[in-house]
């Protein structure tokens, strides 16, 4: 499965149940970063596991 995919399965399931949620993408980094520009994490509110780093 795809990171966009498994995205937008996490995306859903929250919506559905109507946790909020945020969108983060990496936009610009300095120097060295484990995560490139367009990297992205889904934060759902409620759930402490929640963070999908992509």
């Amino acid at each position: 499965m795809s990171d966009l995919s498994t995205i937008l399965d996490a995306f859903e399931e929250a919506k559905r149940s109507g946790e909020p949620l945020a969108l983060a993408t990496v936009v610009n980094v300095s120097g060295f970063t484990y995560r490139r520009p367009g990297a992205r994490m889904l934060i759902i509110n409620s759930r402490a596991d929640s963070k999908h780093r992509f």
